[in-house]
């Protein structure tokens, strides 16, 4: 049976709906493999709902890891998926999009905020997509860092904090107003930083595979997305604007990277559900509830604003109130977004 299902979605479904996924290679070997297209596959860089991203590595420098991912050398990473997770017919569909997606972020649609895919490449038993390696870590664990307290406590500056501000809205806005790609997960463990002590951070857009394409005038039907990330439309309508819903999400990032990391949690005292388990729809009306009054932003980052980025405050308020906005109609645009984050000034603001 599981070989005639085989057959059927990567042999006769697969080329005929989904001719961006390549056919299995007979020379690469089928179960996990330590080799890949003239790569070592190294460490573990993260796991995903659909697959492990990990290091590659020019053959013979396994045990160089650590000086690899510090060079200045082009570098790649590899998301590994297990076929035996793609059993539908809409899930060979979604990778098709993903694969899509990424090639075209990977060429004609290239940006420094975002990771674009190289080659995507089959055996028998898995799927893999080399694309840029962007760093060791994401901005989740970096804001924990910067949000403990003693030794171990990594500050950002207010020059450093307003880049990672700026990027996270570059990588987001390229994606809207170029290619016209909507992620649908927008959340700072999906943006990858890399950091030269007394150098530049760089932060880049990763994980699309919830993303869709999306033209002007159509809306997206499938709940996907992360509590309290997740914009109130998702969960609660029937259809809604992609674009918009990654707005509201960004937003959300954006008051972390302000505040502190579980802001939402903090500030209105809600307790989100962990993993991939769907939110209730009271937990969602709860926190359109909360953004309702106009108020909420501001108390927030009265309250929660950490003293280092009071001078962010004044500008980035009026910004943070129209991202998480419930009323759709009312939130501001990706355009307007872009546009205000650019005009963001240190100097300005102090």
């Amino acid at each position: 049976m599981k070989e005639n299902l085989d057959h059927l979605l990567w042999g006769y479904m697969c080329p005929i709906a989904a001719p961006s996924v390549p056919k299995a290679d007979p020379q690469i070997p089928p179960g996990q493999t330590n080799q890949l297209a003239g790569y070592d596959i190294g460490r573990c860089l993260g796991h995903g709902s659909y697959g492990m991203v990990r290091l590659l590595l020019p053959n013979g420098a396994a045990e160089q890891q650590e000086q690899h991912e510090q060079s200045n050398e082009q570098q790649h990473a590899v998301k590994v998926i297990s076929k035996s997770s793609l059993l539908s017919v809409s899930s060979i569909l979604n990778l098709k999009r993903e694969i899509d997606i990424m090639s075209l972020l990977g060429s004609e649609w290239r940006h420094p905020n975002v990771v674009g895919l190289c080659k995507a490449m089959c055996s028998q038993t898995h799927v893999f997509l080399i694309m840029d390696y962007a760093g060791p870590t994401n901005l989740y664990r970096r804001l924990a860092y910067r949000d403990l307290s003693g030794g171990r406590q990594q500050l950002l500056t207010v020059e450093r904090s307003l880049s990672v501000l700026q990027q996270v809205v570059a990588a987001v806005g390229h994606l809207h107003l170029g290619p016209q790609v909507c992620h649908r997960d927008v959340k700072p463990e999906n943006f990858i930083v890399s950091e030269i002590d007394n150098g530049p951070i760089a932060l880049k857009l990763t994980d699309f595979n919830v993303s869709c394409f999306q033209k002007e005038g159509t809306l997206c039907r499938s709940s996907c997305g992360t509590i309290p990330f997740l914009a109130p439309e998702v969960a609660l309508e029937d259809a809604y604007c992609g674009r918009a819903a990654d707005i509201w999400s960004l937003g959300v990032v954006v008051l972390e990277i302000l505040c502190r990391s579980h802001i939402l949690t903090t500030a209105l005292q809600i307790s989100c559900p962990g993993g991939n388990a769907p939110p209730s729809q009271e937990l969602v009306e709860e926190i359109a509830a909360n953004f309702s009054d106009h108020e909420t932003v501001q108390r927030i980052v009265h309250d929660y604003a950490r003293p280092e980025l009071n001078s962010l405050q004044p500008a980035v308020l009026p910004m943070l109130q129209g991202m998480l906005t419930v009323g759709v109609r009312q939130r501001w645009g990706t355009h307007q977004v872009v546009s205000t984050a650019q005009t963001l000034t240190v100097g300005e603001n102090e």
